[in-house]
């Protein structure tokens, strides 16, 4: 692997800019924490050519804003970018089909996030406390949203659940306190529990016929919902 460490001084502090030239690790993976995990001057990422990125590669990274991952990288680690509190932004490559564990958890600065087109799952609490999360720009290929995967995330307004989507589990949306409207796809089935608790901004729920279980409390305490037509195949 090939790296280039760039730093210069801003108001009297060395910031450094962190880019990959080739290769396809981010570091030697028996020694992660010697270069990138909880770097505290690291601002930027540049990773053209990097397939692989590691569990908690730039965890605590707490000054990183900006992230540009190459379109050849097929898998991110868990935990690869949790606690980047100043990360704003950023856009995950075609190739990857799963985001593990809490890659992205209490990233408090993100506000909005791209999805690439083979993307199929997100994993456990993978935006657990985002909470300036704004937008998510989701693809026709995501199937499964797990547990706790939005959870706390309050600015979030809109996210377009596709026809693609399957499962919506446990405590998923889990105050979501900003969001106006929610469409299920005919393709889910179920809806686990506390899916959708707290979502006290929730004002509209588009349902479709093939919904056969709502768990228990999946819409407690979603004040703005006052009237929704459950669907006739609900058990």
């Amino acid at each position: 692997v090939s790296f280039i460490l760039v730093a210069f001084r801003i108001a009297q502090r060395w910031i450094i800019e962190f880019r990959i030239a080739r290769g396809e690790n981010v570091y030697d993976p028996a020694h992660p924490e010697q270069l990138t995990k909880g770097n505290d001057w690291i601002v930027y990422v540049d990773m053209p050519g990097v397939k692989y990125i590691p569990d908690n590669a730039f965890d605590s990274c707490e000054r990183l804003q900006s992230v540009i991952i190459g379109d050849d990288c097929k898998e991110i680690g868990e935990s690869a970018f949790e606690e980047c509190t100043s990360l704003k932004g950023i856009v995950i490559p075609n190739k990857i089909e799963r985001l593990y564990q809490k890659t992205f958890t209490r990233c408090v600065s993100l506000e909005e996030i791209t999805f690439g087109q083979s993307l199929k799952r997100i994993d456990f609490e993978n935006f657990y406390e985002c909470s300036n999360l704004k937008t998510v720009n989701v693809n026709d290929a995501l199937e499964v949203i797990d547990t706790g995967a939005f959870k706390y995330c309050r600015s979030l307004e809109s996210i377009d659940l596709t026809e693609s989507i399957k499962e919506i589990n446990y405590e998923a949306f889990y105050e979501c306190e900003s969001l106006k409207e929610i469409y299920l796809s005919s393709n889910i089935n179920v809806i686990r529990a506390r899916a959708f608790y707290g979502c006290k901004g929730l004002e509209n729920v588009i349902w479709f016929n093939g919904l056969e279980i709502i768990e228990e409390n999946a819409f407690d305490i979603c004040e703005s919902l006052k009237e929704t037509i459950i669907p006739s195949t609900v058990c």
